[in-house]
């Protein structure tokens, strides 16, 4: 008796778990959601994921809008592998340190373009500016990849890849407001018309901040920022297996900073342009 009930309750036990298996591997995990099929980091040429040998991360726009990140620093801090480091809030210095290397070892590449900035003692890359909107994919390889980039990808690759325009031709536009006076407004267009495709977009993020001082030492005040970024991507197919592309990148903002009790009211403003264009023939199949 006690053997065939505790073999019931066995039974029962197994069609719970077996009931609730389907909700719990639905569950998604880090970024399972809707994954790109494609990067371009590995090969400077978009091919399968499944088919790179390294270890890759690549977070889809989809996945971005689902958890509402809307700067780049939000996503890396959920890369596995990654280390972040912010001096404060939105709009402070970030760095990323990938795998225990130096944050000038990692590169940064907008579209193929490098982005790391030669000005800067470590020449790093400052990722607190760069805000989601307008971007398809991230992708995040990691590893040595010197052979293919050179003495800057010791750590690994950050590529960003901006949105193509695609189907009917639409305009959006949307507003959200928080805490710390934080207002975010982007307005964009994307489409296609005939051979030619058009993703564009501008984006103004302002917020009042926090401060980084301590009262005692003068920090009452708010440290703002604020960003004014415009996205494009132009891009031509005259025929199937040629493409032409132009892509660009404004960036506009000014920064409010604690670098001293001496100065706690220090500022300091950045302007960015990235420019690139490439033209694409497929032969041979591809």
């Amino acid at each position: 008796m006690r053997h065939s009930i505790r073999s019931l309750w066995l039974a029962w036990a197994a069609a719970l778990l077996l009931g609730a298996s389907p909700a719990t591997a639905g569950d998604p995990g880090p970024f399972d959601d809707a994954l790109p099929d494609v990067a371009s980091a590995p090969q400077r040429m978009e091919v399968p994921i499944e088919r790179v040998a390294g270890s890759i991360t690549v977070i889809g726009r989809q996945e971005i809008e689902r958890r509402q990140w809307r700067t780049l620093p939000e996503v890396l801090r959920n890369v596995p592998g990654l280390h972040v480091v912010q001096a404060g809030g939105p709009g402070k210095q970030t760095s990323v340190f990938m795998r225990g290397t130096e944050s000038n070892h990692t590169l940064v590449l907008l579209d193929g373009i490098e982005i790391s900035d030669p000005s800067t003692p470590s020449n790093s890359f400052d990722y607190s500016h760069l805000l989601m909107d307008n971007i398809e994919r991230i992708e995040i390889l990691r590893g040595p990849q010197s052979t293919l980039y050179g003495s800057e990808a010791i750590g690994g690759v950050i590529q960003i890849v901006t949105r193509k325009g695609r189907g009917t031709p639409r305009v959006a536009a949307w507003a959200e407001a928080g805490s710390f006076s934080t207002t975010h407004v982007t307005a964009s267009a994307h489409g296609t018309s005939g051979p030619a495709n058009y993703s564009l977009s501008f984006s103004d993020l302002h917020t009042r901040g926090t401060t980084a001082l301590s009262d005692r030492l003068g920090g009452s005040e708010r440290d703002g920022y604020d960003n004014q970024t415009f996205s494009a991507r132009l891009g031509l197919a005259p025929t199937d297996s040629t493409e032409l592309n132009l892509i660009g990148r404004f960036i506009d903002d000014d920064n409010d900073l604690d670098t001293s009790a001496d100065d706690p009211d220090s500022n300091g403003s950045t302007r960015q342009l990235f420019l690139g264009a490439e033209g694409r023939l497929k032969l041979l199949n591809g």
